[in-house]
């Protein structure tokens, strides 16, 4: 069996995802892998360029039409034969062998069954990373101390990591560098097709710990995020899109998701209202 599958999703992302491609081929050592890049249905060049310089190298696999991140990765992940997968955005860049320490690190524990690394800017400061299970008094703790500027215990739904050092267990990993041990995935299920993007990664973590593994995050193991190269789509589609999958993650989760609904409807007029 090889020993991880990376999934790529390509959506007109030529820019992004030949520094991608060749940062795994270069730095991905002593491990046994596969690269799968599924392609959502792009008409900027990328699609034959991957059919024509990484033909060789990678699995391709062709939706012919924008199914979504969600949808997209979910095809590459029923294709997989690692023995873990990653999902990693096609904006990302490697500068070491990041994805053999989270590998490895992954299976030094029965227990865990997800992980992932930073995310930093191409200087180096870090980026959300990681994140907290959202839940109604959590994001109203989050507006009224923001409206009474307390700081103390104010915890966004995703966290930039500060100076933290050793390894710790964390609710959910970004999608952009989410690592899973296959079997996890054989016993939770793939990512949730009623995401379109936001909140799938949320979804299929609180899943794999309800089956009672931890998930966890390496501070030290870095990978550069060229954010927002792999959603390119305006900012207020990509607040509505963000804000339709929240309500989908409360309805899905929860039984009173009503005061979330007027809730989630007041937050989303108010910042239309500051474009």
């Amino acid at each position: 069996m090889t020993d991880l599958s990376i999934i790529l999703v390509n959506t007109n992302n030529g820019a992004v995802i030949r520094p991608c491609l060749d940062s795994i081929f270069r730095f991905t050592q002593g491990l046994e892998y596969e690269v799968i890049v599924v392609d959502n249905g792009s008409t900027d060049g990328s699609l034959e360029m991957l059919k024509g310089e990484y033909a060789s190298r990678i699995r391709l696999v062709e939706n012919g039409a924008n199914l979504g991140f969600c949808k997209a990765n979910n095809r590459g992940m029923e294709k997989a034969e690692g023995r873990a997968v990653i999902l990693l955005n096609s904006d990302t860049e490697l500068r070491d062998n990041a994805l053999k320490t989270l590998y490895d690190f992954l299976f030094s524990d029965e227990q865990m069954g997800a992980c992932g690394g930073v995310l930093v800017y191409p200087g180096g400061a870090p980026q959300f990373s990681y994140g907290f299970y959202p839940s109604l008094p959590r994001m109203l703790w989050i507006t009224l101390s923001g409206l009474l500027r307390v700081k103390a215990g104010r915890k966004e739904q995703a966290v930039v990591p500060g100076d933290e050092r050793d390894p710790f267990r964390v609710e959910y990993i970004c999608g952009a560098d989410l690592m899973m041990k296959k079997s996890v995935l054989d016993k939770v299920g793939l990512l949730d097709e009623r995401f379109f993007i936001y909140f799938e990664e949320t979804d299929l973590c609180r899943r794999i710990t309800r089956a009672g593994y931890d998930i966890w995050l390496r501070p030290d193991v870095k990978i550069v995020h060229h954010i927002e190269g792999s959603f390119r789509e305006r900012k207020r589609m990509r607040e509505v899109i963000f804000y339709t999958s929240m309500f989908k993650y409360f309805e899905k989760h929860y039984g009173f998701y009503r005061p979330v609904k007027w809730y989630l409807l007041a937050k989303f007029w108010l910042r239309q209202k500051s474009f």
